[in-house]
């Protein structure tokens, strides 16, 4: 009776050991996944890359560029020694500085809880003085097995996020409107060694004269597809054997503009090949998917002799 107690307490001792959050959030340049992301808009895919590294404010980041139907955008994220970061541009459209905030700290495990970010601003637009904070609080509620089309993981660290946005409004010092609510909540599940595979969420709209929820948008984002095996061409190149594609993204045609005599062919992101466009007469080269392949990020492969060069391609039914 007293092994068996010992035994369940060693058991319980090493089931509360926290994880390396870093697991979870693997980089590498050339890693990338593909998701279906939802919104009141409709569906879209969005396929992000991690592109090159940078030092911001000391601490190597790693720059991943986001591509979906409106364009490209790019995320940054730090590993430090206390915590997972990610470096934001708060209200970007007012031109505010980049922000970091803690999507982790170093070692994670259910039940542990932060805050990600307390946020203090202030900026006059229009006449009006704007005061703003936001808070961003997470914790990490629960390990559940979860099934997307990427895959299926065991074991994903559950992890909500909360916003919490107050404000004040004020014209030449004289009081005019004040709030507080909750501006977005999130939960998003972490499999090791793979990154987020699925995330579900709500964001609202508050405006700030009346203080009421002024809109709110339901968004949901699904693993389709990850590699980290580095699609990236490593060999040297020379200047002339260059590729553009347009549109990118496209929905029914892309057309390549290549050098003469060039060699292309298309593959899917797994580098399975789904199209030989053949040797290239005349510097254009149209690919129009057939009926059978899939939404998804692809890869135009031009080969000119021994040299070779890839441009990605993102394909919207």
């Amino acid at each position: 009776m007293k092994r068996m107690m010992i035994i369940l307490a060693l058991a319980m001792v090493f089931a509360a050991i926290a994880d390396n959050s870093a697991d979870y959030f693997p980089v590498g340049i050339g890693y990338t996944w593909t998701y279906q992301d939802s919104s009141v808009d409709g569906v879209v895919m969005s396929y992000h890359e991690i592109v090159g590294t940078e030092m911001i404010e000391g601490h190597e980041t790693w720059i991943t560029e986001e591509t979906d139907p409106e364009g490209v955008d790019s995320s940054y994220t730090q590993i430090r020694t206390d915590g997972i970061y990610m470096i934001i541009s708060f209200l970007d459209t007012l031109g505010s500085d980049r922000r970091p905030i803690k999507v982790a700290p170093a070692e994670i495990n259910v039940g542990t809880s932060w805050t990600a970010a307390d946020i203090d601003t202030s900026f006059n637009m229009g006449g009006a003085d704007i005061s703003i904070q936001v808070e961003i609080s997470m914790e990490a509620l629960a390990r559940e097995d979860i099934t997307v089309p990427g895959g299926s993981f065991e074991s994903c660290l559950k992890i909500a996020m909360e916003s919490i946005f107050t404000y004040e409004v004020s014209f030449g010092g004289m009081p005019f409107a004040a709030g507080s609510g909750v501006q977005s909540r999130d939960t998003t599940w972490f499999a090791q060694f793979v990154g987020a595979v699925q995330s579900r969420g709500m964001e609202y709209e508050i405006d700030m004269m009346s203080g009421e929820i002024a809109d709110s948008n339901k968004t949901a984002s699904y693993l389709q597809e990850y590699d980290f095996t580095n699609v990236a061409e490593t060999s040297p190149k020379p200047s002339d054997l260059t590729i553009s594609a347009y549109p990118n993204p496209f929905n029914s045609a892309v057309a390549l503009d290549v050098p003469v005599g060039a060699e292309v062919s298309i593959f899917d992101i797994n580098g399975r090949r789904v199209a030989d466009l053949g040797s290239i007469d005349n510097g254009i080269v149209r690919w129009e998917p057939a009926v059978s392949v899939e939404s998804g990020v692809y890869f135009a492969r031009v080969t000119a002799g021994e040299s070779a060069v890839t441009q990605r391609l993102l394909f919207i039914k």
